[in-house]
């Protein structure tokens, strides 16, 4: 696997085109919204809470079947989108992978890329998160049992949020997360220009540490790209090397894709996952 400082630009942008790694990309995503608007129908959702003043500042909470008494766990879900597209109503489905637990799903939405600057994007997922400790009892939810999850970019927004909120979550799971934002420079996903020095040194894998975490786990796809592996096995041995009870799983025949439609299906590892993180 080669390092990113020795691939081209051209090689760096292969690595990180999803839609030429996952050529049913785009199918998939209408699959997405196909099974959430089926989420929303069969649950009671409270939509579209605001966690700030923009419009994108909102947030869905997808009930459980049943509460648990003393207070339900929650399952914070980030979406990905390499921080510019993509919305929460694409990813209701996620809850099914709570249903088992009993737990609040909670998916937010964040402001975008280019209207809004990286460093805004990444307080909204503080925020977010700071919404759900302050507010989630509310509805039922254990504001001591939060798992923080994300995936792709939204690994990334997850991963920080839960370094800087300063309290306490339960787990985290990152699924194909991008964690090293050196590279992402350098790619076709920069020709807007959203990412300069400064800021992959503050966003770095390295301050994206925290000591306010029970435990983690860095998944990625068999089939994904050698830069989302290696971004997923890195920032699991940056977390190992804090102390931090974490691991990095590399989830068979699943790629960036089919690795978060898993989420809808309890027979499956990334279900088993998260069932584990909500005990």
């Amino acid at each position: 696997m080669n390092k990113p400082a020795s691939l081209s630009k051209e090689e760096l942008d292969k690595q990180y085109f999803v839609r030429g790694l996952v050529p049913e990309w785009d199918s998939k995503l209408s699959e997405f919204s196909n099974l959430s608007s089926q989420k929303r129908k069969e649950r009671k959702v409270f939509e579209n809470i605001p966690y700030g003043d923009d419009k994108r500042q909102v947030l869905d909470i997808i009930m459980p079947k049943k509460l648990i008494s003393g207070g339900s766990p929650v399952l914070l879900f980030f979406h990905g989108g390499y921080w510019r597209m993509m919305d929460k109503n694409q990813f209701s489905f996620i809850a099914n992978a709570g249903d088992p637990s009993g737990a609040i799903t909670v998916i937010p939405n964040y402001r975008l890329l280019p209207l809004n600057n990286f460093d805004e994007i990444n307080q909204d997922s503080k925020n977010a998160l700071e919404w759900v400790f302050n507010n989630i009892q509310l509805y039922g939810g254990d504001p001591n049992k939060v798992i923080v999850c994300g995936h792709s970019a939204g690994a990334q927004l997850a991963a920080q949020a839960v370094a800087s909120c300063g309290r306490k979550v339960s787990s985290f799971v990152g699924i194909s997360g991008i964690y090293d934002l050196a590279p992402i420079k350098n790619t076709f996903l920069n020709d807007i220009g959203f990412l300069n020095d400064r800021l992959i040194e503050k966003y770095s894998l390295k301050t994206a540490n925290t000591s306010y975490l029970t435990s983690a786990v860095f998944s990625y796809g068999e089939h994904e790209s050698d830069e989302f592996k290696r971004q997923s096995k890195e920032q699991n041995s940056n977390w190992i090397k804090s102390g931090l009870n974490t691991k990095s799983i590399e989830i068979k025949n699943s790629n960036h894709a089919t690795i978060v439609e898993q989420l809808n299906n309890p027979k499956t590892t990334m279900q088993s996952i998260i069932t584990k993180m909500l005990k």
